[in-house]
C-alpha cells in the first residue's frame, strides 16, 4: 500500500514547503495512519483511493482523448461530448440543471461516467481507501492520494476561480455617513460564487 501526496504547509504556516511529492510505502495500517499524519496535518486533505499503485492523476477525458488520432481536434472533441450528454439528458433525466450551470453539468456528466475534466476526491480517507480495496483480489499494490485543498486553492484559486473571501457572509462591513448613520451589511450574502465560478469555467471551455 502506498500513501502518496504533498507534504506543502498551509498558506499561513511558516514550515517549509517542499515541492516533490511524497510517496510512503506502508505495509501496515498503523504505518498508514502515521503517514497520514505527516501530510500537513493542519491543511484541508482531500483523498483519492487507487487499486493499482502504477496509476497516475488521469481524468476520464483525458484517457478519452488520447485515444483519438493527432488530426483530431482536442477542444472540438471535448465540445461534443459535453453537447451530446446535454441534448440527450433532457430526454432522459427529469430534472436537468440550467444551461450555464457549467459545474452542475460536468458533475452530472461525471455521475453517469461520461468523460469529464473532474477526478473523484473525498475528504474522508476511509472513503478513499474503500475504492482503493473495493475489489477483494489484489492484482497489484493499492494507493492512497492524499492533497492538501487549502494549499490548491492558495495556489491556483485567484488564477482559475475568484478566492472566496467570505463564502458563508459571516464578515460584516460597516459604512459611516456624513450624519454618522452607522450601516452594517454582509457582502459575501448578496454574492453569487457558484455563477461567478461558472463564468470562469465556461471562459476557459470557450
Amino acid at each position: 500500500m502506498w500513501a502518496k501526496g504533498q507534504t506543502r504547509a498551509d498558506p499561513g504556516e511558516t514550515t517549509e514547503r517542499v515541492s516533490d511529492p511524497l510517496n510512503r510505502r506502508c505495509s501496515s495500517w498503523q504505518e498508514l495512519f502515521a503517514a497520514l499524519l505527516t501530510y500537513s496535518p493542519n491543511a484541508t486533505n482531500i483523498f483519492r483511493g487507487h487499486a493499482n499503485a502504477e496509476w497516475e492523476l488521469v481524468t476520464s477525458l483525458e484517457r478519452r482523448l488520447k485515444s483519438l488520432p493527432d488530426s483530431r481536434d482536442r477542444v472540438v472533441a471535448e465540445r461534443g461530448i459535453h453537447r451530446r450528454f446535454t441534448e440527450r439528458s433532457q430526454s432522459l433525466l427529469h430534472d436537468c440543471p440550467n444551461e450555464d450551470d457549467e459545474l452542475s453539468w460536468l458533475m452530472l456528466m461525471q455521475h453517469y461516467g461520461a468523460p469529464t475534466r473532474l477526478l473523484d476526491w473525498s475528504t474522508s480517507p476511509f472513503v478513499a481507501l474503500f475504492f482503493a480495496f473495493e475489489q477483494p483480489v489484489a492484482v497489484a499494490e493499492r494507493a492512497l492520494w492524499v492533497l492538501s485543498a487549502s494549499w490548491l486553492r492558495f495556489q491556483f484559486g485567484t488564477k482559475l476561480f475568484l478566492h472566496m473571501r467570505d463564502p458563508w457572509g459571516l464578515i460584516a462591513e460597516t459604512e459611516t455617513s456624513a450624519t454618522g448613520d452607522v450601516t452594517t451589511s454582509f457582502p459575501g450574502v448578496g454574492f453569487d460564487w457558484r455563477s461567478a465560478e461558472n463564468r470562469r469555467l465556461l471562459d476557459l471551455r470557450a
